[in-house]
């Protein structure tokens, strides 16, 4: 997904829970509803990472532009490309569990 469609993506879920909110489903404060926004397309920050490693340059239009060739690749097997490992399960998994364990509303909502 483009930075564009994570943060569309993220802002219609986030009215989804307001709507779970007035109907006293849910018990989101605005604050923790932004939080859950940001993190949606900020999970993209390793692809970033990634090209700034490889790369050694720090333009995010450059970085942009590299990783939308990558897409347009396709299947094609891309040499020297790093995983990205905010969107592995093990990183989610690891983010339920720091939840669970400090009971902090804070990784709850950047985890969802």
């Amino acid at each position: 997904m483009y930075p564009r469609s994570h943060a569309i993506a993220g802002f219609l879920f986030c009215l989804f829970l307001l709507l779970l909110n007035t109907l006293g489903i849910t018990h989101f404060t605005l604050i923790g509803l932004m939080i859950i926004w940001l993190s949606n397309f900020l999970i993209d920050v390793d692809h970033y990472m990634i090209y700034v490693w490889q790369k050694h340059d720090f333009s995010l239009i450059k970085a942009y532009n590299f990783y939308k060739k990558v897409i347009s690749k396709e299947k094609k097997i891309i040499k020297n490309y790093y995983l990205c490992i905010f969107h592995t399960i093990e990183f989610l998994i690891l983010l339920v569990i720091i939840t669970l364990i400090t009971k902090s509303a804070f990784m709850m909502y950047i985890s969802i």
